[in-house]
């Protein structure tokens, strides 16, 4: 990931080394320096930076605000596109017989819309970073491995090796990175945006903490940086229905960055809709439908299994020979 060591402190900041002609490691010395490192490319969405240490500029994270128009304007031209290309597909007899079906998608886009302006990606974001309680890091870490974590690695253990490159979108304390540690799997890498993430870690697996790589900030922030086929796999439970209308995007980097292995274990639609939103504690859950979000970008969908709860779904690169 380009040598480039990666740092977090107390609240989501992060390290780079500040450009010259030579590479110079960040100072270590701090005593409220987290012991958890990784390593990171060059940023590729907008930041501010300043320089407070020889050789370290610190670079606080920040998304620019959608506009409400522009978002509305972006699915009002998607949607036209693709009523014109259902036309063209499906003849004028089964395009008219299914409006009614696509006028209902249609509303679920709207009123996500709607949802948008009410709460934006940022204020979304704010409310994760400093989540305690209820379905926090501590709060499943507390709780720790369970049925997820053994499909997840009944999965690895069919199709990949334990030196496979393997990474959790949202893993939290840990507690499924930890269950697949316990079996050997080494090579292991984790993104979370909470702040008390890399604590609790520390705490609950301390082996995980030591033997890993991790990265304290929002998902959009972070993969976007990551090398094409970088992770033999990706897995997400119950994170990528976090991300926000306005940041669907980083779906296709996941995709990008997987070289055989996604996992998906998420809340999905109870019916055909595309996208429907649920409140917890007053913020919103962005259930969609993963299958097609997954299989529209390129990937393969191996199996899927309906839990009590989520949807368990396997995709694979359709060119992967593992």
């Amino acid at each position: 990931m380009n040598g480039l060591n990666v740092v977090s402190y107390g609240s989501i900041v992060y390290g780079y080394p500040a450009r010259s002609d030579e590479h110079r490691e960040p100072p270590v010395s701090s005593e409220n320096q987290r012991r958890i490192t990784g390593q990171l490319g060059e940023p590729t969405t907008n930041r501010s930076a300043k320089v407070v240490a020889p050789g370290l500029t610190v670079l606080e994270s920040y998304r620019p605000p959608v506009s409400l128009l522009r978002t509305i304007g972006t699915r009002g031209v998607a949607t036209a596109k693709g009523q014109v290309t259902a036309w063209r597909e499906n003849g004028p007899v089964d395009y008219l017989r299914t409006r009614p079906h696509a006028a209902l998608q249609a509303l679920g886009y709207v009123l996500l819309t709607m949802d948008s302006m009410r709460m934006d990606s940022a204020e979304v974001h704010r409310h994760w970073a400093e989540r305690t309680g209820s379905y926090s890091p501590e709060f499943y870490a507390d709780y720790g491995p369970d049925s997820g974590s053994r499909a997840i690695h009944a999965v690895l253990d069919e199709h990949v090796d334990t030196d496979a490159a393997i990474l959790e979108l949202g893993c939290g304390g840990g507690r499924h990175l930890a269950y697949l540690h316990e079996y050997g799997y080494e090579n292991l890498y984790g993104i979370d945006i909470n702040d008390d993430a890399a604590a609790v870690m520390e705490e609950s697996y301390p082996q995980l903490a030591d033997a890993g790589t991790f990265y304290f900030d929002a998902i959009e922030e972070i993969v976007p940086a990551f090398d094409d086929a970088q992770f033999d796999v990706v897995f997400s439970v119950e994170t990528l229905q976090h991300i926000h209308p306005d940041n669907e995007w980083v779906f296709e980097d996941v995709a990008r960055i997987t070289d055989d292995l996604l996992l998906t274990m998420e809340n999905e639609p109870e019916d055909d809709r595309i996208v429907s939103v649920d409140l917890v504690d007053d913020f919103p859950l962005y259930y969609r439908q993963w299958g097609r979000v997954f299989t529209d970008l390129g990937l393969t969908q191996v199996t899927s299994s309906q839990g009590s709860i989520d949807t368990f779904r396997v995709f694979r690169q359709p060119d992967s020979e593992k």
